[in-house]
């Protein structure tokens, strides 16, 4: 009886599952959409938890029995669910689904919204349009491509910073680089992410869209959420390439034998006599045989950079994680200059109950520059075009010639032997960071989830530089420097969702947060070292020792309101509403920074009936946002020390505790921004083309100035509130999908932005600012802050050509103090980005352009290589073929003996207006090959690129984008040399399993 029953059991059980063994198919197939193939689609087994990600050219593979449901998603499409009946093969179409259009616009503190329901100003830029370029950092993904967004590159060095800027300057001399937000962690250093780990970037650009961040969301916020894992298979990324660089551009000098020629004439002008040097044919014959193109020894003509990403992602419908690390390797352009990265990035989400989800983030990176300081740049692309031609590298002995061996003139050149200086000199940086988030989320009622979350953003930055004697070792200096960043946060949210009778949505959400900064940092320097030989390890050598240290803290607290209410997606309204409390203020220490918006689907009206409009949607929003980045302790006088005070007649002293310089201001208060923003969006034919159109106004007011006071007080400065500056402008975008068929598919993007910076007031009743600001080793800027003037206006000379009877300079007369006059302004009209993706079958092509019109740069390094500035008494500038002279009275340029020539003139304002190739991409991608499917691969795809391929442009320098002025907008388009962009050419793969 009981084999009987055993036989019947197994039997049944044989054919409940031995069917589904022996009946289960593998199914291939390929999920598309209008324009092509899919590429990360999720197919999934109704029920289990089988599934699959669909490759780069949508096709997936599968293991089905019949009877299954096939369900395959993506974000912005319907979910399709296909019931299979045995077939091999299974082509999916997905449809747009206007209700989930672009689902995926993060808007902050974990809420995200539906496109057609966004009413703030807010550019997207998507993992579309990072991945087909080799990005090494992420200002690059936004340059060009997000509207009202201004990026400037700082130099050509290896891992060089940008500026960013968000519709324009707010504040005169305080912070106006954007709030960065990745994965819900708060003041993120951007230059610190893998830009292959990157999913999605908005950028919050209005007050209404970005004033639930409050503190320095004045300057716009950029949110950054990185790649998470999804259901189904494991699925791995390998991806790599090398790239070659070379400068993009050189500069036009004078031949050796002109450069003699114009050093002898000078000379003689001078002092009578011909240069020692050179006044015999064979010793011109010896400087010429033996002289050195420095810009070919300065610039490596192949700078070799290496990348390598592999990453890991899948999960569960319960779990899912995405682990991912990064190798970089960079030369620079300039040679001995170098920037390596490495990070780790673990993400994984887990639902721990049915109500209870954690999720978690850690990023762990290590960034080492070896001489990659934008400033010893400077130097290098300096002596690149100043140094003499006709001093060797090396004397007869082998010895470098550290400065030029041309020193029978009146004057003799400053400049160091930039292959001496890039060789010989050290200077290391070494940042480790760690970075990470937690959050755990709880569902207390079916519309109401409780989250807690904390962070933390760790640095420690160690920084050591030796620079060798231009003379002997007691010009020697060296020096170390550690600092250690650590930010904290936490908050606590109350999130409240529900839709009423099917037409009405309100969501609020509640926030309490805390945010804590603290910065320590020592440093230690030396100089006058009797040998080299020790660099940076041994400043106890040094005959003069300095040590500083110096600590830090800022604390924030903030309560948080937003609610959103949208009805039937046709009426939309958000409001929100911060108050934050600032450590670094003493009386008025809270801000209250409201804001709203309303939003108008014309498209979703009863009346509206059209079959050419797909999208109409107006928009328009106000709100104040905050500022109080100023240093922690610039509201108070803070005690100094001066170490001997004479007493007596013998010569001793005391060290005496004296008041601070700067005069304590317990008012101090926020810096507050107000701004108003109206949007249309309009998109045809299925939103096959789409358009984009903001305008806005901004109004800086309570500007944290800081402003001399009288002697009297004994004080020199003082910080306060006064001022505003406005900005206002328009960013337009433009989208298109041109052909879209079975094989050949093209879509494009365009944007364009422009802004108008103006100062309405400066400190009481003051009018103008004069600055004196110096640039790189002391050079004097010619700018001014003047009362409807934007920020980054230049003031001086008005150069007005040569006088060809006495070859003197000429300038004209001005109705200003000292004959000066507004001469240019480093603010663009307008800036832009055409973005072009083509593919056919397998191949895929992208073209990226990039341009800035209408802004000056003052091009100082010219006057350098004109022999104007001071530091070489001889130029080296092509240019000077062109200079007045008896026998040239047509010459553009002044006599080489003139008298009067000032620097500080409009002679040196050029056009930096440019339009360059940003990059172009060509791709092949493989699969159901042999060889991939030997090692079980899915697909690879092969690429080759070029960067900065070619620049338009009437700018002089070596590249019209750097900018010596680092983060002060007063010193925006300074040009007193910098290495420039690279052109880099790149081969690449991406290899999937």
């Amino acid at each position: 009886m009981k084999n009987k029953l055993l036989k019947e059991l197994t039997l049944l059980l044989f054919l409940c599952f031995g069917s589904s063994i022996i009946f289960a198919q593998t199914v291939k197939g390929t999920v598309s959409d209008a324009l092509g193939p899919v590429p990360g689609a999720n197919v999934l087994i109704k029920g289990t938890t089988t599934g699959t990600v669909t490759d780069f050219d949508g096709n997936f593979e599968i293991s089905a029995n019949q009877g299954d449901i096939i369900v395959v998603s993506y974000v912005g499409y319907l979910t399709q669910e296909l019931p299979y009946t045995g077939q091999e093969t299974i082509n999916i179409t997905l449809q747009q689904d206007a209700a989930l259009l672009d689902e995926v616009v993060v808007v902050g503190y974990g809420k995200t919204v539906k496109k057609e329901d966004l009413t703030g100003a807010v550019s997207v830029v998507g993992v579309k349009d990072i991945e087909k370029s080799p990005l090494t950092n992420v200002d690059q993904a936004l340059q060009g491509r997000a509207s009202g967004v201004q990026i400037t590159q700082s130099s050509g060095a290896p891992g060089a910073g940008f500026k960013i800027r968000v519709r324009g300057s707010n504040s005169i001399t305080g912070n106006n680089s954007p709030l960065v937000v990745v994965d819900g962690l708060i003041d993120v250093d951007i230059n610190s992410v893998n830009p292959s780990d990157i999913a999605s970037i908005s950028v919050l650009k209005d007050a209404s869209s970005s004033a639930i961040y409050g503190n320095r969301a004045a300057n716009g916020v950029i949110i950054i959420t990185t790649k998470k894992g999804t259901i189904g298979k494991p699925i791995i990324e390998f991806g790599t390439y090398m790239s070659f660089s070379g400068p993009s551009d050189r500069v036009d000098l004078l031949s050796v034998s002109e450069f003699i020629d114009f050093a002898n004439f000078l000379n003689v002008g001078q002092s009578g006599v011909e240069l020692a040097e050179f006044n015999t044919q064979q010793k011109i014959s010896d400087r010429i045989a033996n002289s050195v193109d420095y810009q070919d020894a300065v610039f490596r003509s192949a700078a070799v950079a290496q990348n390598y990403q592999l990453s890991f992602r899948g999960g569960s419908e319960n779990m899912n994680y995405f682990i991912s690390g990064n190798y970089f390797d960079q030369e620079g352009v300039a040679i001995n200059t170098n920037f390596k990265r490495y990070a780790l990035r673990a993400n994984v989400n887990s639902d721990l109950t049915e109500k209870l989800t954690l999720n978690t983030s850690i990023n762990l990176t290590r960034q080492v520059g070896l001489n990659n300081d934008p400033g010893f740049g400077a130097d290098l692309a300096l002596g690149a075009i100043g140094f003499d031609k006709t001093t060797p590298i090396f004397d007869e002995n082998g010895n470098y010639n550290r400065q030029t061996t041309v020193t029978s003139g009146v004057q003799t050149s400053v400049l160091t032997n930039p292959v001496f200086r890039a060789n010989e000199s050290n200077g290391t940086s070494t940042v480790n960071r760690v970075q990470a988030n937690v959050s755990l989320n709880y569902n207390l009622l079916k519309n109401l989830d409780f989250n807690i979350s904390g962070g933390i953003n760790y640095a420690n930055i160690a920084v050591a530089t030796f620079t060798p004697p231009a003379t002997d070792a007691l010009n020697i200096v060296a020096n170390q420097e550690a600092i250690n960043n650590n930010n904290t946060q936490y908050a606590f949210r109350l999130n409240y969702n529900n839709t009423f009778n099917e037409k009405h949505n309100i969501e609020a959400s509640a926030i309490y947060e805390e945010r804590q900064s603290t910065s320590t940092n020592f440093n230690a320097n030396g100089s006058g070292f009797f040998t080299g030989s020790t660099g940076f390890d041994n400043l106890g050598l040094a005959d003069t020792q300095t040590i500083g240290s110096g600590t830090s803290e800022r604390n924030l607290r903030s309560l948080i309101g937003r609610a959103t209410y949208n009805f039937d997606s046709r009426y939309l309204v958000t409001a929100s509403i911060r108050y934050d409390e600032s450590s670094v203020f003493l009386k008025d220490q809270g801000g209250v920074f409201p804001s709203f918006a309303l939003g108008w689907n014309i498209n979703n009206e009863d009346f509206f009936e059209s079959e050419t409009i797909s999208n109409l949607r107006l928009r328009g929003g106000w709100g104040q946002t905050g500022n109080e980045l100023i240093g922690t302790s610039d509201a108070l006088n803070l005690l100094r020390n001066n170490p001997w005070l004479p007493f007596g007649g013998n010569g001793g002293g005391y060290t005496a505790i004296l008041p601070g310089t700067r005069l304590a201001n317990p008012d101090l208060t926020w810096e507050t921004t107000t701004q108003t923003n109206i949007g249309l969006d309009l998109g045809i034919l299925n939103d096959r083309f789409s358009l984009s159109f903001e305008y806005y106004v901004k109004n800086t007011e309570d500007l944290l100035l800081t402003r001399l006071v009288p002697r009297f007080t004994g004080r020199v400065d003082q910080v306060v509130n006064a001022g505003e500056v406005e900005n206002k402008g328009f960013d337009l975008t433009l989208f298109g999908r041109i052909i879209q068929n079975d094989n050949f598919n093209w879509e494009m993007s365009a944007n364009i932005s422009s802004n108008k910076n103006e100062v309405k007031s400066l400190i009481g009743g003051e009018t103008e600012i004069f600055p004196g600001l110096v640039a790189g080793p002391n050079i004097p800027v010619p700018t001014i802050v003047r009362v409807g003037e934007p920020i980054g206006t230049f003031y001086g000379f008005v150069y007005d050509g040569v006088d060809q009877n006495t070859g003197e300079a000429i300038y004209a007369d001005t109705d200003e103090p000292n004959n000066q006059a507004i001469i240019g302004d480093a603010n663009p009209d307008f800036t832009y980005g055409i973005n072009s993706n083509m593919s056919y079958k397998g191949f895929d092509l992208n073209i990226f352009i990039q341009g800035v019109s209408g802004n000056d740069v003052y091009n100082r390094g010219r006057a350098l290589i004109l022999g104007r500035d001071g530091r070489i008494p001889f130029g080296t500038s092509a240019e000077l073929r062109n200079t007045w002279s008896a026998s040239n009275t047509s010459g553009t340029l002044p006599s080489l003996l003139a008298t009067n020539v000032q620097n500080e003139s409009s002679e040196f304002i050029e056009d930096g207006s440019f339009l360059r190739l940003k990059n172009i991409s060509l791709g092949y991608t493989l699969r159901d090959v042999n060889a991939l499917n030997t090692i079980g691969a899915e697909s690879l795809r092969l690429y080759v690129s070029a960067q900065n391929l070619f620049t338009i442009t009437d700018y002089s320098g070596l590249d019209p984008e750097v900018n010596n002025g680092g983060q002060d907008d007063r010193l925006a388009g300074v040009d007193i040399g910098a290495l420039p962009t690279p052109k880099t050419f790149t081969l690449g793969l991406n290899l999937k399993f």
